[in-house]
């Protein structure tokens, strides 16, 4: 245990040497730790972000602390800026699982939850832009010729899809959560709470909704679902044409994100012409955090791979 960490405990619950207190660290998150602490019969949570910016870090606390307030992320208790630390809420209950998110009541539970994190002022910490930051991913991975011609497919259909959204008429933009993962979501009686907001942005709301109906596996039913639910209407022709757009984005960026992780992945071997899954293959493996054996840098290549087929076949129909 970091003593920076225990010293922040002691700085919000005063000495904790006499007390019965436990400490334990919770799975998920990547760049970030999450500590459970329990004391006097309550729990709470220590999101520790040690490698974020000064930036960076008031850019997800001013998420959390606006979200919070609408109620769809828990309470912000207190915030340690100079030490990368955050004391929130513990959440009773696990995580939504991709089964439970394709049930109709709770697909309406967590568009409705969009709907109001879309409704908070514009975070002032924004870094940089999603597609910039592919753009870098993408600068990286010309250094790698085996991966070349899909990275530059998959950098193309984001540069293409990304100005056909901007000349829609009905295209805006809102504070996007950005990583809508089974992991990020907790289903309450109250509806539903998104947790780490690092990569919140400044992008239009359907980027959000589009990359969540890929990462729960819906279907094209399913996605009318979310899509009337957080319009609270029926949606347009050009509304339909905006949301497949940042689909086929969003599958674009996973690709180039996937190919950047398995280019950097330890063991930087795969074979290229492995048998691929299916999208809800591997959407489950992510969620169960799986890789069926396969090294960290085959199983995110055979991802990238299906993403960018997925990406394909959308700007095709």
């Amino acid at each position: 245990m970091p003593e920076i960490v225990l010293q922040t405990i002691d700085q919000y619950f005063g000495d904790t040497t006499d007390k019965n207190i436990k400490i334990t660290t919770l799975l998920g998150g990547h760049s970030c730790v999450n500590f459970c602490i329990e004391l006097d019969g309550k729990r709470f949570v220590l999101r520790f972000n040690e490698k974020a910016s000064s930036s960076r870090f008031q850019c997800e606390l001013f998420a959390m602390e606006h979200a919070a307030k609408v109620g769809i992320s828990p309470t912000v208790l207190q915030s340690f800026p100079d030490n990368k630390m955050v004391l929130i809420e513990y959440i009773d209950g696990n995580t939504v699982t991709i089964e439970q998110a394709n049930e109709s009541e709770n697909c309406i539970k967590i568009a409705k939850a969009l709907g109001k994190a879309h409704t908070i002022p514009k975070n002032p910490y924004h870094g940089r832009p999603r597609n910039e930051i592919m753009e870098g991913f993408y600068e990286t991975l010309l250094n790698y010729p085996e991966m070349r011609k899909e990275t530059t497919q998959a950098i193309q259909l984001v540069r293409e899809g990304h100005r056909k959204v901007q000349g829609l008429p009905s295209s805006y933009s809102v504070n996007t959560h950005n990583d809508l993962n089974p992991g990020n979501i907790f289903l309450t009686d109250k509806g539903a709470l998104f947790i780490d907001w690092e990569g919140t942005n400044w992008e239009d709301p359907f980027y959000d909704l589009s990359y969540f109906a890929i990462f729960h596996d819906y279907s094209d039913g399913m996605e009318l679902v979310l899509i009337k639910n957080y319009l609270e209407r029926d949606p347009s022709v050009e509304e339909l044409m905006r949301y497949k757009l940042t689909k086929m984005i969003n599958f674009a960026r996973i690709a180039t994100s996937c190919y950047y992780i398995a280019a950097h992945a330890k063991q930087h071997e795969f074979d290229n012409a492995s048998t691929l899954e299916s999208w809800g293959y591997y959407v489950r493996a992510l969620a169960n955090k799986s890789y069926d054996g396969l090294s960290t840098s085959q199983f995110f290549y055979n991802l990238a791979r299906t993403s960018l087929q997925q990406a394909i076949s959308l700007k095709n129909e």
